[in-house]
């Protein structure tokens, strides 16, 4: 790749929006429509809005990428292309998507868009990026949890695009592997619409019912990585991303002006580089969540990483609260930054929700202000200023006039008895000539090649500049000043047309071609049951006569280890198959499951992208998980035809959803405490084991049982494996759908899974039984336990 071709890549969430970002040097804006965009709640546009936007960037040399990253139902493909092709027509330059079935189907129906994988796909090795070069992908948006060593790594070994976030909002969980959101509040972050669990407060609970720590848990810094430019480009990452589709104009503007400026520093001066701190003191002012972090750069994850106190914006620290005097409401501030009129602070009250006012006075950093406020504080309450309005302004100027422009050169001749004759061209190749009225010779003044060029150069509110002209004239001709702005106007709106033309594309939507044909669905009544098991001692509980497979988590086991697991399995007529990590790290460690095809296990299941391209050539069995977030028929197909001998449909879709869904060997959860997040934090680590950046965590290896308590006292399991760095955080409670068993197996499944990962080994055994001998007679014995059907009877939005 041509490092000098790095993009700046910007958020926008509002036609506002998109004049900040390009206005302030950003290379290409995604934004999303009103539908199948993974920001629901952002200001997302009509297929108008879109046009015009798509008109507006292009014009100025902008390229647009649309959001559908998210996961769709079959009674949504239909719109959805409906959609996309609205989009292809009108030539967008990208589709962002995360849903493999559309993905594939929109490679053949669209072969000349662009496609850019999500960062909800969850990639997160070179294997992950080398599966999606196989289907003809164009870019990958990488996991944001990777070190800028791994990301080196993948782009010296790929000829994709590699995209990578660099500045904004950070997931606590691996996206696209987070159903936390979904099932405590059927708000789906796959669908668009996450509630954002991770910024609400958490305690963590030992055994015993022991409080360790409380506070904003899960909630990380934003990062910020102007530092760290020069590595991110000499890595060979293409487009550099800002986060926040969501974050209001001032911010875009803003973030994507000072990017812009140091990517430029660099190539230009990569000798003299150094980061200015009143650019990264304008950052924070604009939002900040207690400063910034790195990122996963140069970090596992650490304490530093994350935003205990407070989940929001912090702004820029002010001063204190001096004194409160709760008869007149005077608050006195002793301040250490100028304020002004306009300005907002926010007090940080304990115990308490903040409290803020706007300033109505300027001030000086070091003097006491007063202020008055109806909500109490106290003395040494800390202050915040949470806006700036004069930054605010200065950012909005930057964008309140059309300074992007487009260069073009031009040619006139302006020669006596020939048409006036203007030629204009770009650097892309584009070309356009128009022909005016005869000119004539000079009466009495002519016109001076000077007066020409000047009249012609006038480009005005267009978005051209011509960067060179030339003026090929008789020095005693003459034409009227009116015929030169008329062939000019002419000639630039033609040359408008002409580039936005272009961009146009043609194309006959075939539905039948598109959309899965509808089958009635064939009732199988011969469903088995399969078992998931986290220890490999707990096979013997799981034996039962009618479980066909066990699926072992591989949990560091050695091969002696799965040989004997295996021939117990197979003297008992089952089925044995590894499951793999559902993160697969360590790039530069050789890993056991990828060397067991002379094994005696049966096959895998499998949980990433990387994962099916790594094992492609096995003869084993391979199932797909529901960490491939399967939610159409389109995906469906397109794994059942490319080597999987069956697949978990996602446990977000409820059972009419499922009702639609036809093909041998579709399995669903039946049982089980679902993992919500796997986390490359530690909430263990970054607390109570003082992790940092430089040290590593004090309870690595600790085997006390820790769980997560929410505001509603409903408390999630948290699972440490410290060999990878890795978390997982469980539902608090577990599926159980005994009540409902014969409506879950009427559906059109091959398989109902049971997955223990938290249970005593009698308990395994006792469930097993339960649902497969005498659900209606165990019911009642488990009716009273807390317990959920997950999305069976709801589903998501």
């Amino acid at each position: 790749m041509d490092k000098r071709s790095v993009e700046l890549l910007a958020p926008v969430g509002t036609k506002e929006s998109v004049k900040a970002a390009v206005s302030n040097g950003c290379d290409a804006i995604y934004l999303g429509g009103k539908a199948f965009s993974a920001r629901q709640y952002a200001d997302n546009f009509t297929i108008e809005d879109l046009k015009e936007i798509i008109d507006y960037c292009h014009l100025r040399n902008v390229k647009v990428y649309i959001t559908v990253n998210t996961l769709y139902k079959q009674k949504e493909l239909d719109d959805l292309f409906d959609f996309l092709n609205q989009l292809y027509q009108l030539g967008v330059d990208a589709f962002i998507v995360q849903d493999i079935g559309t993905a594939v189907e929109i490679k053949k129906v669209f072969p000349k868009i662009s496609l850019h994988a999500s960062t909800q796909m969850t990639i997160h090795n070179l294997e992950g990026v080398k599966f999606l070069e196989s289907l003809r992908f164009d870019r990958v948006v990488l996991s944001r949890e990777l070190s800028l060593e791994e990301i080196s790594y993948i782009t010296e070994r790929t000829n994709l695009e590699i995209e990578v976030f660099v500045h904004g909002a950070l997931c606590f969980s691996y996206s696209g592997q987070c159903l936390m959101s979904s099932m405590i509040g059927g708000r789906s972050g796959n669908r668009g619409r996450c509630a954002q669990p991770c910024r609400l407060p958490y305690r963590l609970m030992g055994e015993n019912h022991r409080e360790m720590m409380s506070g904003y848990l899960l909630s990380p810094k934003d990062i910020q990585t102007l530092d760290y430019i020069p590595q991110m480009i000499e890595a060979g990452i293409k487009s550099f991303k800002i986060e926040g589709r969501m974050k209001r104009p001032e911010y875009v503007g803003a973030v994507a002006g000072i990017y812009r400026k140091y990517i430029d520093l660099y190539f230009e001066k990569a000798d003299d580089y150094l980061v200015d701190e009143q650019d990264i003191k304008i950052l924070a002012q604009l939002f900040n969540r207690g400063g910034f972090s790195k990122g996963y750069l140069f970090s596992q994850g650490s304490k530093e990483m994350m935003s205990f106190e407070n989940p929001k914006h912090w702004g820029i620290y002010a001063g204190k609260v001096k004194d409160y005097d709760v008869r007149t409401k005077k608050c006195v501030i002793d301040t250490t930054v100028d304020l002004k009129a306009g300005d907002g602070i926010e007090i940080w009250r304990k115990e308490k929700e903040n409290t803020g006012v706007e300033i109505s006075k300027a001030s000086k950093a070091g003097e006491k202000i007063s202020i008055y406020l109806n909500e109490p504080v106290k003395k040494g309450d800390l202050v915040y200023k949470t806006k700036d309005k004069e930054l605010l302004e200065q950012i909005q100027k930057t964008y309140s006039k059309d300074i992007r422009k487009y260069n073009i050169y031009g040619n006139l001749r302006f020669k006596k008895h020939m048409p006036l004759l203007l030629q204009l061209w770009d650097d892309q190749g584009n070309f356009f000539e128009l022909a005016g009225p005869v000119v004539e010779e000079a009466k009495n003044q002519p016109l001076t090649e000077e007066r020409i060029k000047a009249q012609i150069s006038k480009t005005g509110n267009t978005p051209f500049i011509f960067k060179s002209i030339n003026i090929d004239c008789d020095q005693d001709a003459y034409l009227a000043i009116s015929e030169l702005n008329l062939i000019r106007r002419k000639a630039i709106e033609a040359f408008a047309n002409i580039i936005i033309e272009k961009s146009r594309r043609d194309t006959s939507l075939n539905k039948r071609n598109l959309m899965v044909n509808i089958k009635e669905s064939i009732m199988n009544p011969n469903k088995v049951f399969n078992v998931l098991l986290k220890n490999l001692e707990d096979i013997e509980y799981a034996l039962h006569p009618k479980v066909k497979r066990i699926y072992m988590d591989l949990n560091h086991y050695t091969n002696a280890d799965i040989e004997k697991a295996a021939r117990l399995c197979h003297k008992h007529n089952k089925a044995l198959l590894l499951a793999l990590p559902r993160i697969d790290l360590n790039y530069k460690k050789e890993k056991i499951w990828y060397n067991l095809e002379n094994s005696s296990i049966d096959g895998y299941l499998l949980r990433t992208y990387g994962q099916v391209y790594q094992l492609k050539n096995s003869n084993k069995e391979k199932i797909l998980d529901y960490t491939f977030n399967i939610f159409n028929q389109l995906s469906v197909d397109y794994w059942l035809n490319h080597g999987m001998k069956a697949l978990t449909l996602s446990p977000e879709l409820n059972y009419d959803e499922l009702k639609v869904f036809y093909g041998k060997g579709l399995e669903i959860i039946g049982y089980g405490y679902l993992p919500l997040m796997v986390t490359k934090q530690c909430v263990m680590g970054n607390t109570i084991g003082k992790r940092s950046s430089s040290c590593p965590c004090h309870c690595k290896g600790k085997k006390e049982r820790y769980k997560l308590m929410d505001r509603k006292n409903e408390a999630f399991p948290i699972e440490q494996d410290c060999s990878s760095c890795l978390m997982m955080i469980y539902n608090s409670k577990p599926l159980l759908l005994l009540k409902d068993l014969d409506k879950i197996l009427s559906l059109p499944i091959s398989s109902l899974r049971l997955d223990f990962y938290l249970e005593e080994k009698n308990e395994i055994k006792d469930i097993i039984e339960s649902y497969i001998d005498k659900p209606e007679i165990y019911f009642k014995k488990y009716k009273d336990k807390e317990y959920t059907k997950g999305h069976y009877f709801r589903g998501v939005e």
